[in-house]
Formats: C-alpha cells, sequence, structure tokens
C-alpha cells in the first residue's frame, strides 16, 4: 500500500472523528506527486469548545505531504488536510500521521 494511515484520537473529552483511516494513494509514478486526497477531521459538538490540533507523522513522512499540520477546530467544526504523494523509487510507502489534541496524544 501506498498510503497515509490516521491514528484516531481520544481521551480527555476531546475525541475526533477522521473521515478516513486509511489514504490509499495507490501507484503513482517515481519522480512525480499525486494527486491530493482529503481527510477531513471533525470536532464533535460533545467535546464543548475549540481544539488545537497538531499531526505528528512517523514512517515515510519525507513522501507524504500535508496541506497544513497545525489547526482548531471549533466544537462541532471540521477542517479537511489534503495529503499528497511524491515517491521517489519502486516500492511499498507508509506513514502514520497522529493527531494531537490540545497537547494530548
Amino acid at each position: 500500500m501506498n498510503g497515509l494511515q490516521g491514528d484516531t484520537q481520544q481521551g480527555t473529552g476531546t475525541d475526533l472523528v477522521l473521515s478516513a483511516v486509511v489514504l490509499d494513494f495507490g501507484t503513482e509514478l517515481v519522480d512525480t506527486t499525486s494527486m491530493p486526497m482529503p481527510l477531513t477531521i471533525t470536532n464533535p459538538v460533545s467535546n464543548g469548545g475549540l481544539v488545537d490540533v497538531v499531526l505528528t507523522p512517523a514512517g515515510d513522512v519525507a513522501f507524504f505531504t500535508p496541506s497544513e499540520t497545525e489547526f482548531s477546530i471549533p466544537a462541532g467544526g471540521q477542517r479537511t488536510v489534503w495529503a499528497t504523494f511524491s515517491p521517489t523509487s519502486v516500492r511499498s510507502y507508509e506513514s502514520i500521521w497522529t493527531p494531537t489534541v490540545n497537547g494530548v496524544e
């Protein structure tokens, strides 16, 4: 798989909802960049307020580029982050991006 995996963030009343757990970019030519793929992150109303989110990468992070890694989402709001994939050789790539909310992973 050539894709991003997202860990759901839970705990201390700041649960987030991700539109996808995996973004699978499929096959992409070496030294090209994929079309952007969306990942929407929702802050449920039950969280009760604004949350600050930081996406922290692990794995093949140099090959996956999100449109942003730090942002805030109000209660009941959403934020869409767009990601691209740029392979440099023929192989499988994988990166895991973990959302940290208000300083809690």
